[in-house]
Order: structure tokens, then C-alpha cells, then sequence
């Protein structure tokens, strides 16, 4: 089930702006589609007039080639939209075993007993709480009444799947543990998948594309790789990426090549960035060497590279390799540390930056 958005406004009561602006979207049938933004982009809103629980002011929104809302109607109601929704607080009756849990929607559809059984079943061996059935969700863990309010969302056979910020409220290792399960579970069933996160690495994980939000527009819509390689902004990079963001002062063309002036100096990249344009210098870890303060030009093997220095502030110990945050005038840039490193912190340092490792992006 495909969904497109066109030109969708979504505008509170007595807000002085848009909740959504101006928002034009296609969710793919049978993907993964991540909405990922820091609190108030808008990512929930727009979950929420998908399923129609909230009206849009402006613009369409299909489900397929039939129209569900436009300005001001909700044309097809909720419950007449077929689609499963996963709540953050899971939502599950508390006064209902798993079993009724799971039942709920397909009574309220007026299945028959030996249908529903049947269903139920299948949810339960799916989802592995085949051995929980019969018990009520005070005693369950954070994790299986998750997968209780996924088994409910799915039992019907939902053309669409929603989820709001479901891990939210796990443990980290349970949250490692829950999105694998969700992604086998698409794997299993190939539903349509909204899923809302500010969380960059279960959008990595989880999503066929990733839309990032911010004050209620598409800032980009992409595969995960592509968005954390190539950000089409500085407000992406920020959000989803380890690399530094360093604000360009000056930026000219030269000999076909852009000469682009930092706090750290001059480089010069490929890039087709009008000129006029705010820009800024993407700087990823790997595009730094730390090197003992002192280290000449001339020791350095890339004769390209940009030489400056600094000081580190911070050491983050990882499994294979160490980051390291050096400030650079008031700048603060990543860096990679060998585990083994002989560097510590509050030690003087030169940086050796490769300018074919940085990138140029829009905005400050």
C-alpha cells in the first residue's frame, strides 16, 4: 500500500505556525519509511494524520488512489483506513490477558471464534509468546509487552503498520534486541512501515529510506546509507552524523575548484555549491590525522592536507577505535584515535585535515 502526501499544512488552533508546512511525500508499499527529527519537527503530527487521528488544514493525503483526507475533512475514518498502529506506552488493556490483547481488534471486526483462535495462535508463535498467553501485562517485561502490542497491531492483516517512537521506553540492550525483532517481522510479513524515531541508529537499522524532519518540513528523504554519507544540509549533518559541521566564511571558485576559507584555514574541494550560498565544511573523523603538536608540513605524507592545530578535550573509548573531540580555534572537531593511542586529553595537538574526505554542504 503506497501513501502520498501532497502539499499537506497541518496547523493547530492557536499556534502561530505550522505543526506540518507545505509536506509532499510518497511512502513505498512494502517498505521500511523512517520519519527521524529532534522533539517538535513534526514527525508524530504527521503519523497521526496519516492514521487520521488528526485533520490537515492544506493539501491531500491518499492512502493508494483513494483520498483519506484533505483541507479540513477526514473523507475515510481511522478505523476504516486498515492500518495496525504501535503506541510509545504500548497501550494494551490491562485488564486483558495477551490473548484478549491480541484479540481485541479482530472481535471488534467481528471475526468469528474459530477465526480468531486461529489467529491468535499464529500471532502468539510469530512473536514467541506462546507461553505467555494467559497472563496479563503487569507481568510481562518492557520487551514481550511490545511484542504483544505488535502482535495486536499485525493481527488483522494491516495494509499499513505504524509506529511511534515503540523503544522509547526499553533499555538500550532491549532496544537492540526489539528493533532486530521488528525488522524480522517486516522481513516475515512485507508490510508498509511508518516509523517515527529520533533515533538515528534504529533508522540506520530498521528503514528502507529515512525522511529527517525539522519545524515541520522534509529536510531529506533518502536511503540510510546515502543520508549518512552525503547530509543535504547542515541541520542533517548535525543530527544524523558523526562528522564535524565547520561554517564557511568565504568560498571561491578557482580554476574550477572551490576555495573554501574556515576557522581552520583554506582547502580546496569539488563541489557545485553556488558560491553566494551559506555553506559549510563537512568534516568526517576519518578525514583527520592526529599528529603530535609541532608536526611540520613537510613530515606530512598528503602534501593536499590542511595543517592546523589544537587541543583534545575529550576521549570517547570505543571496541576498535578511540574518538576524540580537538577544538581548533572554537571549533570542535571529531577525530579517530588508535585504541592504543598515546594521546590523552588536555594535550596539544596538529591536525592534518584531507580535504578529499570533507565535503561542502548548504547552510551554516
Amino acid at each position: 500500500m503506497e501513501i502520498y502526501l501532497t502539499d499537506v499544512v497541518k496547523q493547530y488552533p492557536g499556534s502561530p505556525t505550522c505543526a506540518i508546512e507545505g509536506l509532499t511525500l510518497t511512502i513505498e508499499g512494502g517498505k521500511v519509511t523512517t520519519l527521524l527529527g529532534p522533539s517538535g519537527c513534526g514527525k508524530t503530527t504527521t503519523l497521526r494524520c496519516i492514521a487520521g487521528f488528526e485533520g490537515i488544514n492544506g493539501g491531500t493525503l491518499r492512502f493508494g488512489e483513494t483520498v483519506v483526507s484533505d483541507a479540513g475533512r477526514i473523507i475515510v475514518e481511522p478505523s476504516k483506513r486498515n492500518f495496525g498502529m504501535v503506541f510509545q506506552s504500548y497501550a494494551l488493556w490491562p485488564h486483558m490477558t495477551v490473548m484478549q490483547n491480541i484479540a481485541y481488534g479482530l472481535r471488534a471486526r467481528n471475526w468469528d471464534k474459530a477465526r480468531i483462535a486461529g489467529r491468535v495462535d499464529k500471532m502468539l508463535k510469530m512473536l514467541e509468546l506462546s507461553h505467555l498467553g494467559k497472563r496479563y501485562p503487569g507481568e510481562l517485561s518492557g520487551g514481550q509487552q511490545q511484542r504483544v502490542a505488535l502482535g495486536r497491531a499485525l493481527a488483522y492483516d494491516p495494509s499499513v503498520l505504524l509506529l511511534d517512537e515503540p523503544l522509547a521506553n526499553l533499555d538500550a540492550r532491549l532496544r537492540d534486541q526489539m528493533r532486530e525483532e521488528i525488522r524480522a517481522l517486516y522481513e516475515q510479513t512485507g508490510v508498509t512501515m511508518v516509523y517515527v524515531t529520533h533515533d538515528q541508529s534504529e533508522a540506520a537499522f530498521l528503514s528502507d529510506n529515512v525522511v529527517v524532519m525539522n519545524a515541520g518540513k522534509i529536510q531529506q528523504n533518502s536511503p540510510p546509507a546515502e543520508l549518512f554519507d552525503h547530509p543535504a544540509n547542515s541541520f542533517v549533518a548535525r543530527f544524523v552524523s558523526r562528522s564535524s559541521v565547520v561554517p564557511a566564511s568565504e568560498v571561491r571558485r578557482i580554476d574550477g575548484r572551490l576555495r573554501v576559507k574556515t576557522a581552520l584555514g583554506e582547502c580546496d574541494l569539488c563541489s557545485d555549491i553556488p558560491v553566494d550560498a551559506e555553506s559549510s565544511l563537512l568534516v568526517s573523523p576519518s578525514a583527520i590525522d592526529v599528529l603530535p603538536r609541532g608536526t611540520s608540513a613537510a613530515a606530512v605524507t598528503n602534501k593536499a592536507a590542511l595543517i592546523t592545530d589544537g587541543e583534545i578535550v575529550r576521549i570517547e573509548q570505543g571496541d576498535i577505535a578511540a574518538i576524540c573531540m580537538v577544538k581548533v580555534n572554537d571549533v570542535h572537531l571529531k577525530a579517530h584515535l588508535p585504541l592504543e593511542s598515546r594521546f590523552s586529553r588536555r594535550m596539544p595537538v596538529t591536525l592534518a585535515i584531507d580535504p578529499a574526505k570533507c565535503q561542502l554542504i548548504p547552510g551554516c
